[in-house]
């Protein structure tokens, strides 16, 4: 997702650590950073896809609520948020793409849910929620920091924020790692990049499953 910003070449655009390492993988002739300070790894700015090319790629998603693999692929997210929210609580799908299957699916759970997407559902910010849900969209981000901050915002304290995204570890192979093939993909965390974002702006970290998924609760 793009945003405008003023970081500097060469600085996490997480925690504005200097300190960086490059990293060419074999599966793509792009180059990423990590940060050492939070490990955060992201997209060299020259790399970056612009919003024309982003918003084609996403266009091509054809994801319905019909598609029995789609929603067992979701439902993790669901089910890993429902004990922490009631159906009285106000919802938001952040980053939902063109078709909202996640938000339409618990629609017809009853749950008060609505959705979000920069480029095919603008929203006013001016609203908050009890609960986010923010389903493999992370690793979009630019402007990683102004991103979380523009998500966090929309947070009431004591809501909760569910993150679906492919968290690396120590074992990955980041010069081959399918993740990095999608050129849309401009951001990669790692537990401790989790870490860092829980104490920068106050969540508590509630769980992280299977490096797929983490719970954050507002502070």
């Amino acid at each position: 997702m793009a945003v405008s910003s003023d970081i500097p070449e060469g600085q996490c655009p997480l925690c504005l650590d200097k300190q960086v390492e490059m990293i060419i993988p074999d599966i793509n002739a792009r180059i990423y950073w990590r940060c050492d300070a939070c490990c955060l790894i992201f997209m060299d700015k020259s790399f970056l896809p612009g919003p024309d090319k982003e918003k084609a790629r996403y266009d091509l998603h054809q994801n319905k609520i019909t598609d029995t693999n789609y929603l067992a692929f979701i439902n993790p997210m669901i089910e890993s948020i429902k004990p922490f929210i009631n159906k009285t609580k106000k919802g938001l799908d952040y980053g939902c793409g063109p078709n909202p299957v996640l938000a339409d699916h618990m629609r017809n759970q009853e749950f008060n849910i609505v959705h979000f997407d920069p480029y095919y559902y603008p929203l006013s910010r001016d609203q908050t929620y009890d609960y986010i849900t923010c389903t493999e969209v992370v690793e979009h981000f630019h402007m990683v920091d102004a991103e979380w901050s523009k998500m966090i915002s929309m947070l009431k304290c004591g809501g909760y924020l569910g993150i679906m995204t492919h968290v690396y570890d120590e074992v990955t192979d980041l010069h081959q790692w399918y993740y990095m093939r999608d050129f849309t993909h401009t951001s990669f965390y790692h537990s401790r990049t989790l870490s860092f974002i829980a104490h920068h702006w106050k969540l508590k970290l509630c769980m992280i499953r299977k490096n797929r998924l983490a719970i954050f609760r507002k502070i």
